[in-house]
């Protein structure tokens, strides 16, 4: 796995999250899916940063991270893929 598939990773994680969270309680109390801006307003970041992490745009710090599993009610781990796919090491550039 690289770099930038653990980047997607994650933000297929974070959007699935969010469109998925409490969807059959929320349908039967009436609520909908919840909005980016949910999410911003939750963790105190802005709609564009929501939409960001979701299309990897952006990583999320650490501590958005954090938060984001603090939200959500799961492990930080559930943010990346299961141990043992790894990350490709860099190829050094050759002097």
């Amino acid at each position: 796995m690289t770099k930038d598939d653990l980047h997607r990773h994650i933000a297929h994680k974070i959007r699935s999250l969010r469109t998925s969270f409490g969807c059959a309680c929320n349908v039967r109390h009436g609520h909908h899916k919840l909005s980016q801006e949910d999410v911003a307003v939750a963790l105190g970041v802005t709609t564009n940063t929501v939409s960001r992490w979701e299309t990897a745009v952006y990583w999320p710090a650490p501590y958005d991270l954090y938060k984001l599993a603090e939200y959500f009610g799961v492990p930080v781990a559930d943010f990346f893929p299961p141990s043992g796919l790894g990350i490709s090491p860099r190829k050094k550039a050759r002097p």
